[in-house]
């Protein structure tokens, strides 16, 4: 079966030689597919579920097996599922950004609280890299596309070789440039198998922001090509704000799209 087509069903490599048989033949007739494919009998029938549960096969009644829905139809009602899956995506990426940019006016547009910092990048830096050795529980680092400038394999270096059990370390990422980097640099270092790096294709992120334990770190960039001097961060534990972007972030690591 073309490797596109069986991409596109979605099919495992044994699913798509059962698949193929079916087609072949008109058949789903299990004895006759485990002759065909050289699959034993049970898992011949393993596979039948799952292609029915694909929506191409239909279960007909109970005793009488399993019948093949036209691939026409099949194709037409998986294009049509991909459709409305992504159009939900780029719907709750577009809430997250209105979000995002709703919180960033609040926190910039009104007077700063006690517990809250805005400091020069290089300042920062020092401040944010030495609070990632000493994380237990989570690090959360989402990066927009405008912030890709940023020296990310830093915190990740730190992170894959100070690594304790439990602690959990997820990236998301907003192009799949800054991803490969990421994985290559990070790929010798002994906890780097610890470390999730996601790439999501339809995030438009205003800002990338970080989450360590109980405190947010925000990348403010003056424009989009800043540089590391022109960028602020800001830093709290305010409690909204943090609630604010943990619901953002597992809103973004849910729509992700993975490659």
């Amino acid at each position: 079966m073309d490797s596109n087509l069986q991409s596109l069903l979605g099919l495992s490599k044994n699913e798509s030689k059962v698949y193929k048989a079916i087609l072949e033949n008109s058949s789903c007739d299990p004895n006759n597919l485990a002759q065909e494919t050289g699959l034993p009998r049970t898992r011949i029938y393993e596979i039948l579920t799952k292609l029915s549960a694909k929506n191409l096969l239909e279960k007909r009644n109970v005793g009488q097996g399993y019948q093949l829905i036209p691939p026409s139809e099949s194709i037409d009602s998986i294009l049509k599922n991909m459709e409305s899956h992504f159009n939900f995506r780029q719907q709750a990426v577009k809430e997250l950004g209105n979000h995002l940019q709703s919180v960033y006016s609040n926190a910039i547009g009104s007077e700063l609280t006690p517990g809250v910092s805005i400091l020069p990048f290089r300042e920062a830096e020092s401040i944010f890299l030495e609070h990632l050795k000493k994380v237990r529980n989570r690090v959360s680092i989402a990066v927009s596309a405008d912030s890709q400038s940023i020296e990310w394999r830093k915190s990740g270096s730190i992170l894959a070789n100070s690594y304790t059990d439990g602690l959990d370390i997820r990236y998301m990422v907003s192009s799949p440039e800054l991803s490969i980097r990421l994985s290559k640099a990070l790929s010798t270092f002994p906890g780097f198998s610890k470390i999730k790096i996601q790439f999501g294709s339809n995030i438009n992120l205003h800002t990338s922001f970080v989450i360590l334990d109980d405190t947010i770190y925000l990348f403010f960039l003056g424009h989009k090509q800043a540089t590391d001097l022109e960028t602020m961060v800001l830093m709290t534990g305010s409690t909204g704000l943090l609630k604010s972007f943990e619901w953002m972030f597992n809103r973004l690591w849910e729509t992700r799209i993975e490659v």
